[in-house]
């Protein structure tokens, strides 16, 4: 048996979340630190990935902006399902962008959208892979709406830090403002 390091519940590998495929049959058991298990799976075979990653710098200019994740979505559409791939860095989001619910966000280590005040982010997809770390910068009114049934929400995700010294009260706040009903931890 050997440990698999994670981020947010993902595997991880080198700090980016990963994904594991095997092609034979498996089984797996997941226990957390104090020997509870978490997560148990039996004998599947021919595991194969759900639906194709497509990199979001392959689209429009290439440039980490709003303006390029818009024009994936267009060209995605919103019948078949896709998971979008965000490379790490700086996307400056300065329009509204809505990610429809066929589609999977996949936010690599050290990805920040940084939303502009009175500009929107909706995702409405039902799950995103990112890690425990910021993976937004809320700037005046900029929000980051997950309008899909994602059961729950990391603080990080918005920069709090639990360090115990780090006074983030506002990105807490936000945190807790976009959660409602689901899970955040």
């Amino acid at each position: 048996a050997q440990p698999i390091r994670t981020i947010g519940g993902y595997p991880a590998r080198e700090g980016s979340v990963s994904k594991i495929w095997v092609a034979d049959d498996y089984s797996m058991v997941v226990d957390d630190k104090n020997d509870n298990l978490v997560y148990s799976s039996v004998s599947q075979a021919e595991v194969t990935p759900t639906f194709p990653y497509v990199n979001a710098l392959d689209f429009g200019t290439g440039a980490k902006t709003a303006a390029t994740i818009n024009t994936v979505m267009s060209a995605l559409g919103t019948v078949n399902k896709y998971t979008l791939l965000i490379p790490n860095g700086t996307w400056i989001i300065d329009v509204n962008v809505t990610v429809p619910d066929n589609v999977q966000l996949y936010l690599d280590n050290g990805t920040n959208l940084t939303i502009s005040s009175g500009v929107t982010f909706t995702y409405s997809g039902e799950n995103i892979i990112a890690p425990n770390s910021q993976i937004f910068t809320l700037l005046g009114t900029g929000v980051f709406v997950f309008s899909g049934d994602i059961p729950e929400l990391y603080a990080a995700w918005w920069g709090v830090v639990s360090d115990g010294v780090t006074v983030c009260t506002d990105e807490m706040q936000s945190a807790i403002d976009e959660a409602g009903t689901r899970q955040l931890n």
